[in-house]
């Protein structure tokens, strides 16, 4: 963080009642920010906020014991010391704001309907070539994630990559103002939350305020290969860099052959490679590269940079352990993303007497759009001629209704740990298991029983 002492504070926050002996302590430096008295480390100032199981007000004791400097709240506390807020995560916001605009690096916001966090971390490995930076951390990509990142900036920092989530209008106004981007990257533009957004048209409309939190002289970067992105660009009102594999893109990528398990690509006399399995990954790196050509960085230096690149878990990782090939997909479900890993399913190519298989959770926030896209999943898992169809949760028979597979192909179970006993009983060396499905499906525990009995048994 930027240099800030806890007698600016007040001013700052606005409206904040100050604690009793600030004029004693003020000249004490607040090094960051904190919202789980877990993770304060010393110098940060931590904020108190309600959470789904538990009060952070409850907890403030236990930061400043961790060495945080003060608390900020929205009701007395029995220790201190702490600023009273009407708002803590309004302050939060603004303190985020307020080191944003003493940060004088390039600052990248990356937004979309699917692609976020893949393209941020692609475009993180591309600008360590400049130096240190900061990019968002796990979901860090909310009204209160994206603060939290922002107060980690600090002046031996030379770049950031911001992830901006949105899930109804005005969200990506609200923390794009903040972020205050040099660079914007759009994804893609499909259904995901496309029922809290109250329709498709919202949908598009909101992922069109992007464009307008750019800073005067920033560059605009869509991909060129999502035709949803695609049609947004004219909202940009500024030129747009189109970035993908396609024609009409101004930043190009050409695959190239390359083993399963990864991607291979060039653009002009350079050639990349990618671990990953799916090919709208190049679209997404070249949007990385987009955005680091635009910031002066050369292909080359680009190149470089992918080398360092993994995977965010849960994010098409691939794995081999004891002969069986798993691919976890199970951070999110995105339509358009589940509808391209059957196909890529489906494609994989596997030896005799190997098979396919798909465990298959749901899609959540679809609104009244939920019905008509499970049905559509099923049908394309059921063309896909897939060996086996492992259905999972109350969404996941939705989906196998409209499969109409019956066993032994298509199999259903309520939760992800029957699902994986079913798996573990029959799987064998030579098949390829995609696990691809939302948070809520805890498919993630599938991936994992296979990899710990696989890997137990290979000892």
């Amino acid at each position: 963080m930027f240099p800030l002492t806890l007698k600016q504070l007040p001013d700052l926050l606005g409206n904040a009642e100050a604690p009793q002996g600030l004029c004693v302590m003020g000249d004490v430096l607040i090094t960051g920010a904190a919202i789980d008295s877990r993770a304060v480390r010393p110098g940060d100032l931590f904020f108190a906020l309600p959470g789904e199981r538990t009060d952070g007000h409850a907890h403030v004791a236990a930061a400043l014991e961790r060495g945080a400097v003060a608390a900020v709240v929205a009701r007395e506390v029995s220790v201190g010391p702490a600023f009273v807020v009407p708002d803590p995560a309004a302050a939060l916001a603004r303190l985020g704001a307020w080191n944003r605009r003493r940060f004088a690096g390039p600052v990248v916001a990356v937004g979309g309907s699917h692609g976020k966090t893949t393209t941020r971390e692609l475009i993180a490995a591309t600008l360590h070539a400049l130096g240190p930076g900061v990019r968002s951390r796990a979901n860090f990509n909310n009204a209160l994630g994206v603060p939290l990142t922002l107060c980690e900036l600090g002046p031996s920092h030379r770049w950031a990559v911001v992830e901006l989530g949105a899930s109804r209008p005005s969200d990506l106004t609200e923390l794009g103002g903040w972020a205050r981007p040099t660079v914007a990257v759009l994804t893609g533009v499909g259904t995901a939350h496309v029922g809290t957004f109250g329709g498709p048209a919202a949908l598009r409309a909101a992922k069109a305020e992007l464009f307008a939190t750019l800073q005067a002289d920033g560059s605009a970067v869509v991909n060129g290969d999502d035709p949803g992105a695609r049609s947004l660009a004219a909202e940009a009102g500024r030129p747009v860099l189109f970035a993908g594999t396609g024609p009409g893109c101004d930043v190009r990528l050409e695959p190239l052959p390359a083993p399963p398990g990864f991607l291979r690509f060039q653009r002009g006399e350079t050639s990349f490679r990618l671990p990953g399995f799916a090919p709208h990954l190049v679209s997404l790196a070249a949007c990385a590269v987009a955005a680091g050509e635009a910031l002066g960085l050369t292909p080359e230096s680009i190149r470089d940079g992918f080398a360092g690149f993994q995977p965010p878990p849960g994010r098409g990782t691939v794995t081999t352990v004891g002969g069986v090939t798993l691919i976890d997909d199970t951070y999110n479900a995105p339509p358009e993303g589940f509808f391209a890993a059957v196909d890529l399913l489906a494609r994989w190519p596997v030896e005799p007497p190997g098979r396919r298989w798909l465990v298959c959770g749901g899609m959540k926030e679809l609104g009244e759009e939920a019905d008509r896209l499970h049905a559509e999943l099923g049908r394309r898992i059921a063309a896909a001629g897939l060996d086996r169809a492992v259905f999972v949760g109350e969404t996941g028979a939705c989906v196998a209704i409209a499969a109409g597979l019956l066993p032994p192909i298509g199999l259903q179970f309520a939760t992800a740990g029957a699902a994986a006993e079913a798996v573990l009983n029959e799987v064998r060396a030579g098949d390829v298991v995609l696990a691809k499905g939302c948070r809520s499906d805890r498919l993630e525990r599938v991936v994992a029983a296979l990899a710990e009995r696989l890997e137990r048994g290979r000892a």
